[in-house]
């Protein structure tokens, strides 16, 4: 179980199979994954969504305590190995270079280059990568790591939808 194949199981999931749009944008992706996940784990809402952040200057870092908070002090409700995948792909670092510095984090990474830039507010899911999920990745899973992972998906579809309805 690696980052890329988490993520994509959530996307998965959250967008029913993949038949239903996403935003395009890493941040927008990198919130809902967290909002389904902090909600999941501690039963409240994120409250402070990429989309939401209203000029938050560091909403990496606020990402970063969200997520670190939840599996703390409820990290019992996932397996280990769940949890440490999340942990990895959500956690933003910062880089710093020739005096300019920004911050990212995996999804980032899984997006830009496992899809390529876009140049549009949504996509989907291609037939090729549901296929892939429902064939390779899901069968690879047990019901420990399925069942949170379908309840963090059912809870992103919310936070997808204002999301879809922002950009």
């Amino acid at each position: 179980m690696n980052n890329h194949d988490v993520l994509y199981l959530l996307l998965y999931l959250a967008s029913d199979e993949g038949r239903k749009e996403l935003p395009e944008r890493w941040q927008f992706l990198t919130s809902e994954v967290v909002g389904g996940l902090v909600e999941y784990l501690t039963g409240q809402e994120l409250r402070a969504t990429y989309a939401h952040s209203h000029g938050m200057e560091d909403w990496g870092s606020y990402v970063n305590k969200e997520v670190e908070r939840a599996l703390v002090e409820h990290g019992n409700k996932i397996p280990q190995q769940l949890a440490q995948v999340l942990k990895s792909m959500l956690h933003f670092d910062w880089n710093h270079d020739h005096g300019e510095s920004w911050s990212d984090n995996q999804v980032r990474f899984i997006m830009l280059f496992g899809r390529g830039p876009r140049m549009s507010r949504t996509f989907a899911l291609t037939v090729p990568e549901a296929a892939d999920v429902k064939d390779r990745i899901i069968p690879l899973l047990g019901p420990a790591i399925m069942e949170p992972c379908c309840q963090i998906a059912e809870l992103m579809k919310k936070y997808i939808k204002q999301d879809l309805e922002f950009v």
